[in-house]
């Protein structure tokens, strides 16, 4: 759905989408200082440090290495290949936000498996029945249809479902389902992954476990936070913060305050648990750091219309 003036916003505006209000309650118009100010407060209380500079070679290097092995190994054969766009983002995610792992055959498994999920996320968003199919046939152990779908597959067994906030399009939650944004949220991810990829083989599991629930919340939560603005501008309301605020009856700039909040409360717990292990305790301080800032500095994410990367530079 395209938005209209999305550019260059002043603040105070509303968000408005084909000359409407976005936000449901037309009383509490969602403005770009608003959720600006949100991301600006939990910046400040989390303590970000902003360290990721000369990033760009880098990423175009593991970039093309990620390229050269998934054509070798058959998932991208031309040179419009859907997932050969989806590479760069998942290239990008898993310098930025795994820096502290030095292991470079392990930037690479993540930037595929990042990619897959992006091309999996994208493709299937503007198709709901293709993915129900993709899941029809994993379940069952059919083939795939198509070739990338069935690379998808292989790489990523059992992977997350991003199909059942859209079989909620133009149905308002009623106030007594309250806990569906959040359980649609969990089942739609793959926080757990991206959790266990953290933490090197010198960690012991039973270290970290302990911590996996406030982890995935934590890996989970952040991207819905950050990419508020984006999906905002997009005019997707079909998301964890409009879905809540819709069954709640409230301002979503109210739910993305409180998820800012339930953000900080659930790092503080994580940095406590894994206090006692010195390791375990530096590589998630590095890895949350820097998987804050892989949002800010993402062009995925449009943040660079709020002045974000100007406030990090200058205040933070």
């Amino acid at each position: 759905m395209a938005l209209d003036g999305a550019q260059n916003l002043p603040s105070g505006t509303p968000l408005l989408v084909n000359n409407e209000r976005l936000n449901p309650f037309p009383e509490n118009a969602i403005s770009h200082a608003e959720i600006k100010q949100v991301l600006e407060d939990f910046l400040r209380r989390f303590g970000y440090v902003h360290t990721i500079t000369d990033i760009v070679d880098k990423i175009g290097a593991l970039t093309e290495v990620c390229v050269d092995t998934a054509v070798s190994r058959g998932y991208i054969v031309a040179k419009d290949d859907p997932l050969l766009k989806a590479i760069p983002v998942g290239a990008e995610f898993a310098y930025i936000g795994y820096a502290h792992r030095p292991d470079e055959d392990v930037k690479l498994y993540i930037t595929l498996y990042t990619a897959f999920l992006v091309y999996i996320d994208d493709t299937f968003e503007r198709d709901p029945d293709a993915w129900r199919e993709f899941c029809g046939r994993l379940i069952r152990g059919l083939p795939q249809r198509d070739r990338v779908s069935e690379h998808a597959a292989s790489l990523i067994y059992g992977c997350p479902s991003p199909s059942l906030d859209h079989e909620l399009k133009g149905i308002t939650l009623p106030p007594s389902a309250s806990r569906y944004p959040e359980w649609s949220r969990v089942y739609s991810g793959a926080a757990e992954a991206f959790s266990l990829f953290i933490f090197s083989s010198d960690v012991p599991l039973n270290v970290y476990l302990p911590a996996m629930p406030d982890l995935a919340f934590f890996i989970n939560y952040v991207n819905d936070l950050f990419s508020f603005y984006k999906e905002a501008l997009q005019g997707d309301v079909v998301n964890y913060v409009f879905s809540l605020a819709r069954s709640r009856g409230i301002c979503p700039t109210v739910v993305l305050q409180e998820l800012a909040d339930d953000l900080l409360a659930a790092h503080r717990r994580i940095l406590d648990t894994l206090r006692p292990h010195k390791l375990a305790y530096d590589m998630y301080s590095e890895f949350s750091n820097n998987y804050v800032g892989f949002h800010l500095v993402s062009k995925r994410y449009k943040l660079e219309d709020l002045g974000m990367v100007s406030f990090i530079m200058q205040e933070v």
